[in-house]
């Protein structure tokens, strides 16, 4: 087995969220308690105390960090709705064995410490609220611990495969992956920690013969399932260095689709996935051991774009090996980078911003989470055609056609009572609002209007 020095050096992933719950910061100590052979951790208090003053014990509140009486939970993954991850991201400092949470502009949120239980070496987006973090709890012993994206500590998970090294992922269902390098052997964990099965993805029979030698990333997909290097490619000599395969396994550890992506001629040392269902790798198109390169593949494993991210400021990048570097994305698809042990992060949209979090507290990043397993809420937008029409006196009836991005919902009023509208009075998406105008029995033109999706509907009738 590799030094854990080493390992602590891999890639992490960092991943972005929904909605921005306006928190308070705070700090939260880990107390455990036991429920069977999982280990389930709430971060403040003792049973039957209401750290959040919502009325439910921590040990029943399904966010006991953010008040939240009504325990709403949408998704339906036992975390409420304030606690699921809203456009933040959370940050590894290895020095100090914290967890900080950030909001997309920087801003800290809350701070964790995992002084009492353990040192963790690296971070993964959970897939359902928060992150997983993986490390040490001794020299033999290594654990995966979830918190939500409050900073609580809920679940924490041990096994046989869960050991050295930097490879593991949430998937969308809220069930995970580890993965172990050297022998190409892949272990699928409930949302619980029940082990539920294992794959070998060297000796698939669903997939290539090819001479492995070390496994590379693995990335959980918003679509569900994740994808694998099976071979990560560097260390390997009749590689060239480069990676040559993508894996594409089912929530149940079905390969479902592979790709040869050895005529690219690259090399990717970690993965992630992004919130369009695709994912992002970091790497470089030489075969060497540094990274210059962010590459975007889509869901079906086609590579779709690539960036050079030399000369944007990252320290070290052409200078330090792949293990010194990490990265993540947003809710909104911004990809983050960052070397370890600094205390800024690169986040990539058009053009690259870094982001200073030194005065946070944060001093030697070790690993970063993000969330593209909650896309950000898209808006609502609306358009209507028409925008207006003119009846004679007679009156009449006619249409208007709704056109929604997003399926949002929407509604339709008349403001004059000689407008009425006779169908489709509300809806979600793409629609169409019918409605009639009344006989205009006056010797005066006149003008009413409908709100239709908050857009304006403008009707002209004629004196009789």
């Amino acid at each position: 087995m590799e030094g854990i020095m080493e390992h602590k050096n891999f890639f992490t992933v960092l991943l972005f969220i929904t909605l921005l719950i306006p928190l308070t910061a705070f700090s939260a100590e880990l107390i455990p308690m036991t429920n069977g052979t999982t280990q389930f951790l709430y971060s403040i208090g003792e049973a039957g105390e209401d750290s959040d003053g919502d009325g439910i014990p921590n040990e029943s509140d399904n966010c006991p960090s953010v008040s939240n009486a009504d325990q709403t939970d949408s998704d339906g993954d036992g975390f409420g709705d304030v606690c699921d991850q809203g456009d933040r991201f959370a940050v590894l400092d290895e020095s100090d064995n914290k967890v900080y949470i950030f909001d997309l502009d920087g801003n800290l949120l809350n701070t964790t410490s995992f002084i009492s239980i353990g040192t963790p070496w690296f971070i993964r987006d959970a897939g359902s609220s928060g992150w997983l973090l993986k490390g040490e709890v001794n020299s033999s012993t290594w654990n995966i611990w979830h918190i939500d994206s409050s900073g609580a500590l809920r679940n924490t998970f041990s096994g046989p495969t869960i050991g050295a090294g930097p490879y593991f992922s949430g998937l969308g269902n809220g069930n995970f992956v580890v993965t172990t390098n050297t022998s190409g052997e892949v272990t699928l964990y409930s949302a619980t920690g029940t082990f539920l099965g294992s794959v070998n993805v060297w000796t698939d029979p669903n997939g290539w013969a090819y001479d492995f030698v070390r496994m590379g990333d693995v990335a959980g997909l918003v679509g569900g399932g994740f994808v694998i290097l099976p071979e990560l490619g560097r260390i390997h000599s009749g590689g060239a260095g480069f990676a040559p395969y993508l894996y594409f396994y089912d929530d149940d550890l079905t390969l479902t689709n592979k790709v040869d992506i050895t005529p690219l001629h690259i090399t990717m040392y970690a993965i992630v996935g992004l919130p369009s269902g695709g994912f992002v790798g970091m790497g470089n198109t030489d075969g060497g051991e540094y990274s210059s390169h962010l590459f975007y593949f889509d869901a079906s494993g086609n590579l779709v774009d690539q960036r050079d991210i030399r000369g944007d400021g990252i320290p070290n990048l052409m200078t330090l090996n792949f293990m010194n570097f990490t990265l993540s994305t947003s809710s909104d698809g911004g990809v983050i980078v960052t070397a370890l042990y600094q205390s800024s992060v690169w986040v990539y949209h058009s053009p690259p911003v870094e982001v200073d979090l030194s005065s946070s507290g944060v001093t030697s990043i070790g690993g970063i989470g993000g969330s593209y397993f909650h896309p950000a809420a898209q808006p609502c937008l609306y358009s209507i055609s028409p925008t207006r029409k003119l009846f004679k006196a007679a009156g009449g009836t006619a249409s208007v056609n709704v056109t929604v991005e997003n399926g949002c919902e929407w509604t339709a009023e008349a403001d004059v009572d000689w407008i009425t509208i006779t169908s489709n009075g509300s809806g979600t998406g793409n629609g169409t609002v019918s409605y009639s105008v009344a006989p205009n029995t006056t010797q005066k033109p006149r003008k009413g209007t409908m709100t239709i999706a908050g857009e304006t509907f403008s009707v002209w009738q004629s004196k009789r």
